[in-house]
């Protein structure tokens, strides 16, 4: 059984620090939505989704560009469906 561990989009993901792209405001309906989108995807490739329990709001919050900008919240502890 294919296991991905995923952690819903906190409020607080507003607040993230990029060192990656310049910053601009993040619209935390979409990256609930891309999330919700990235979940699906992995479901069709056969894992089983196991959600995490979120943050505190005062937990830093990493954001990872997807491979081909469509995407690009990525929860950190996302793992990947082999």
């Amino acid at each position: 059984m294919l296991i991905a561990l995923t952690r819903g989009v906190p409020s607080s993901i507003a607040n993230c620090q990029l060192t990656h792209l310049d910053r601009v405001p993040i619209d935390v309906d979409v990256a609930r939505a891309q999330h919700e989108e990235y979940e699906r995807a992995l479901e069709s490739l056969g894992c089983t989704i196991v959600r995490i329990t979120p943050t505190p709001a005062s937990a830093r919050v990493r954001i990872s560009k997807g491979s081909d900008n469509s995407a690009p919240y990525r929860s950190k502890f996302a793992a990947r469906c082999i």
